[in-house]
């Protein structure tokens, strides 16, 4: 039998601002990072660190900070456990800075310089989304986000040559031609539900509001109508009835079956979806398996029952050496460990390379290691 396929595993690279000491890297290859010169960080990097480190400093709890600070900044949570919910029902990824925010903030302070009746509402709105999404980076949703608040903008200030309605979803249309598998994720879909609110929520809102609030209440009513109509599908999300587009946003497990091998590369999946895989009689009968631990190791994953049922050969965990989150924990290696088995960390290693061999498994590191793992008699 030829040697089968060779899978290899991500290789680590390198955060710009990792440890908060920035460096100009250069990527000379697929496998060599150089460092050009000491810290010289961008005036924006500096502005933005200088904002993640006043918000860190305020009195906040851990589990409000973690959310705040994933929703206003993008800053990952330092405690997984707080994400628990969103994770076990597919809408993690809402835990971010999407479009809505930045298009919220945009309109927000167009209003609000009009109330004001200054001059360049539109400018101002355009320069606040601009900064705002320099500081939380230009993700795929901020510049969707962005196009949106543009569209609002400038409609706002011509008066409305086109109607809203066919302005900003010609906006959402051309997003959609550029980036057609947006058209399913829970934040795209959380966006449109919030622009539906704006124009066909806002003033019926307002109007059963105007006896409160008197000319307060249309204001309101444009900023509390996003919120309420977008409350449905968080409701629908976060209590067990997850549609979908939720849990195909949150993580894919791919099993890759070639002749006596498998390859289990488990993505994100955590500790429950390892359940629902047993449940579903999965990995189902025995074979020589090469498993790609979940979540990056993370104590959140690798269940016990899983790992014997699995009963891999190889195990790799892809997790960056020094990341901010500890991975891989101990409480997976430990596991691991207790199943007889050695993991191979990539962050740890340089990178891993795994050949499927007549014999089983050859293994090679980017620091230059190799081994050899024979195949089970029994597998």
């Amino acid at each position: 039998m030829s040697p089968g396929p060779t899978f290899l595993a991500e290789r680590p690279l390198w955060r710009a601002r990792s440890d908060e000491a920035p460096r100009r890297l250069s990527l000379a290859s697929a496998q060599l990072l150089e460092v050009l010169g000491p810290a010289r960080p961008s005036p924006l990097l500096r502005f933005q660190v200088f904002v993640r480190r006043r918000f860190e400093a305020l009195a906040l709890d851990p589990m409000a900070r973690d959310l705040w600070g994933a929703l206003a900044l993008g800053i990952p949570p330092a405690d997984e456990a707080h994400f628990s919910v969103f994770t076990e029902s597919g809408t993690i990824h809402i835990l971010v800075v999407s479009g809505l925010q930045v298009t919220l903030v945009m309109a927000a302070l167009e209003a609000l310089l009009r109330r004001l009746r200054l001059r360049g509402a539109a400018l101002g709105s355009i320069l606040a989304g601009l900064l705002y999404a320099a500081l939380v980076g230009f993700s795929a949703p901020v510049w969707r986000g962005l196009f949106m608040g543009v569209a609002w903008a400038l409609g706002r200030q011509s008066g409305w040559k086109l109607p809203p309605v066919a302005g900003l979803h010609l906006a959402l249309l051309l997003w959609l031609l550029g980036h057609p598998g947006a058209g399913v994720e829970p934040g795209f879909l959380l966006a449109w539900w919030a622009l539906l609110g704006v124009f066909w929520g806002a003033e019926p809102l307002a109007g059963l509001l105007s006896p409160l609030l008197s000319r307060l209440a249309l204001p309101f009513a444009r900023l509390a109508a996003p919120w309420l109509s977008t409350m449905p599908l968080l409701l629908a999300l976060l209590h067990g009835g997850a549609p979908w587009w939720g849990i195909l946003a949150n993580l894919l497990v791919l099993r890759i079956d070639w002749r006596d091998r498998q390859l289990w590369l488990m993505g994100d999946a955590m500790t429950i979806q390892e359940g629902d895989l047993l449940d579903l009689g999965e990995p189902g009968p025995p074979a020589h398996r090469l498993l790609k631990a979940g979540h990056h190791g993370s104590r959140n994953a690798s269940d016990p029952a899983w790992i014997k049922a699995l009963a891999p050969e190889v195990v790799l965990i892809s997790a960056g050496l020094h990341n901010r989150f500890d991975h891989p924990h101990p409480e997976t290696l430990a596991t691991f460990q207790a199943a007889g088995l050695r993991p191979w960390v990539t962050g740890a290693t340089g990178g891993v390379r795994v050949s499927a061999l007549d014999a089983g498994w050859r293994i090679e590191t980017g620091e230059g290691a190799a081994a050899f793992m024979p195949l089970r008699k029994s597998p």
